[in-house]
């Protein structure tokens, strides 16, 4: 009985211990909003200003945080959809709000096949569609411009298409 109520006493401390930590660890970094900036609280051995996730963040040494923009982003403004064509599947092109839709022509042997929904996709700067093709049950990754031009096969042999940008 002596050595249960000791293991209770040990347990009851190191619960109260656990909650004081707890209590006494800052959780949050409060910000100040001044115009377009906030203004972070320095860094301390007791606390910590901010955490920077990403990129484009900057902080000076007051914990002024600011952004700045990434020249090399472009908004193309552009979806990349497939639709279902008299024999096959289509590539399609249009702006964000369903104007200026056309079609991406591309010249495929009769034994070959755009496969839907294997990840097809618009390189970053709009000129490149990726596009997985079936041809004597193997897939291949294409690409080709999106007048249909310059279509080659890229890789072969893939089982699906993810993280082309």
């Amino acid at each position: 009985m002596r050595k249960l109520l000791l293991s209770s006493i040990v347990l009851l401390i190191f619960a109260i211990a656990l909650t004081v930590f707890q209590m006494s660890c800052k959780k949050e970094a409060t910000a100040q909003q001044t115009g377009s900036n906030y203004t972070l609280p320095p860094a301390t051995t007791t606390t910590l200003g901010g955490v920077i996730v990403g990129s484009g963040l900057t902080v000076n040494s007051s914990g002024l945080l600011s952004t700045t923009p990434n020249a090399n982003l472009v908004q193309l403004n552009t979806i990349l959809y497939l639709k279902s064509g008299a024999t096959s599947v289509e590539i399609w092109l249009a702006n964000t709000d369903g104007t200026n839709q056309r079609k991406v022509p591309i010249s495929l042997a009769a034994s070959q096949v755009i496969v839907p929904g294997y990840g097809e996709r618009l390189s970053p700067d709009g000129k490149v569609v990726f596009f997985t093709v079936s041809e004597n049950q193997a897939y291949n990754l294409y690409s080709c411009s999106t007048d249909g031009s310059n279509l080659k096969k890229i890789i072969g042999n893939i089982i699906t298409l993810e993280g082309v940008y």
